[in-house]
C-alpha cells in the first residue's frame, strides 16, 4: 500500500488529462489504494464538466497543460457544476501565474509532474480535507501576488463586518500563517471547530482557501485593530 488509509469515506476522483496512457496508469493505481476510487477519466475540458456534473467527483486532478489559457475556465466549471469538488491541478514546472489564475477560479492545490505517486495520493487525501496544496518554495511569491493584486473593493468594515467575533479571531491567526492545529491551540477550541470556522469565513468571503484568506487579511490591515476591540 502506497498510502496508510484514513478513516474518512472513500474519495471519489476524476482524473482530467489528454493522454489515455496517465489516465490508465494513474486510475489503475489509485483503484489499488483504500479510501479511493476513480469517478471518471476525462480527456478534455469539455467532457471534464460533463463528467464532474454526472459523477460528483470530491475531488478532480487536473492536467494544468491540457489548455493553459482556459485552464481557469475550466476549474470554474468544474466547480459550478460540483461545487464540493476540489481541483489539484499537476503542471509540467512550476509557474506562478497559472497558479494564480486556477486558485482564483477554485483550485485548491497545485503539484508539479515530478512528483511521486505517494505525493498525488497525499495530495489528493489532504485537499480533500480543505487543505490547500502548493510546493514550498512558490508559497512567498504566491501571497505576494495575491496580496498585491487585491481585487476586492468592498470597504473593509463592512466586508469584515460578514464575520462573527471568533471568525475574526481565526482570519487574523490565518494572516499570521497558522493552521488548524495552531488556531485550535491559540483559541483552546478543537481542531475539527477551528476547520470549521474557516470553511465558514471562506464561505462569507467568496475565497477558496486559506492561502487566499490570508491574503484578504493582509490586505485588511484593520482587521488586527477589530480584534483588538472584540
Amino acid at each position: 500500500m502506497l498510502v496508510r488509509p484514513e478513516a474518512d469515506a472513500t474519495i471519489a476522483v476524476l482524473l482530467v488529462d489528454g493522454r489515455s496512457l496517465f489516465r490508465q496508469a494513474v486510475g489503475g493505481v489509485l483503484n489499488t489504494v483504500d479510501g479511493l476510487t476513480v469517478a471518471g477519466e476525462s480527456h478534455s475540458a469539455r467532457q471534464a464538466v460533463h463528467d464532474a456534473e454526472r459523477t460528483q467527483p470530491d475531488v478532480a486532478v487536473v492536467d494544468g497543460d491540457l489548455d493553459v489559457s482556459g485552464l481557469p475556465d475550466l476549474v470554474a466549471g468544474l466547480k459550478q457544476v460540483a461545487p464540493s469538488c476540489r481541483v489539484l491541478v499537476l503542471a509540467t514546472e512550476e509557474r506562478l501565474a497559472p497558479l494564480v489564475d486556477a486558485l482564483r477560479a477554485g483550485a485548491t492545490g497545485y503539484l508539479t509532474k515530478e512528483a511521486s505517486m505517494t505525493e498525488l495520493i497525499e495530495a489528493v487525501r489532504r485537499v480533500h480535507r480543505g487543505e490547500f496544496i502548493v510546493p514550498a518554495d512558490m508559497l512567498g511569491d504566491l501571497l505576494a501576488t495575491l496580496v498585491s493584486q487585491g481585487g476586492r473593493t468592498n470597504d473593509s468594515i463592512k466586508t469584515l463586518s460578514k464575520l462573527t467575533r471568533r471568525e475574526r479571531e481565526v482570519l487574523s491567526l490565518l494572516a499570521d500563517g497558522s493552521n488548524k492545529d495552531a488556531i485550535a491551540e491559540a483559541l483552546a477550541i478543537s481542531p475539527q471547530t477551528a476547520r470549521t470556522h474557516v470553511q465558514n469565513i471562506l464561505a462569507k468571503l467568496g475565497l477558496h482557501s486559506r492561502l487566499e484568506a490570508a491574503a484578504f487579511a493582509r490586505r485588511h490591515p484593520i482587521l488586527k485593530d477589530l480584534v483588538a476591540a472584540d
